[in-house]
């Protein structure tokens, strides 16, 4: 997996602590693979880019589900 530097992406710059260097994966899409997979090091470098924010979505991620308290066995009185 390729990152570049995200600082100033619309995006991507929301999604590391405040101070931390922002970093967002390179999307190379299907109609330029072929131009990665062959690429030179100079043809491989303009490919780095960062993608269209107008094109993907982001949503906060479902919050884990809580763990169930473990089974409490409750002494019955009652019987004795």
């Amino acid at each position: 997996m390729l990152t570049i530097n995200a600082d100033e992406h619309p995006l991507m710059r929301r999604f590391h602590k405040l101070g931390d260097e922002k970093r967002s994966v390179v999307i190379v899409p299907p109609e330029r693979w072929q131009n990665w997979l062959y690429a030179d090091e100079r043809q491989a470098r303009a490919l780095l880019q960062p993608f269209d924010p107008k094109q993907f979505t982001a949503e906060a991620a479902p919050q884990p589900a809580r763990k169930a308290a473990k089974d409490q066995v409750v002494k019955d009185d009652s019987a004795t």
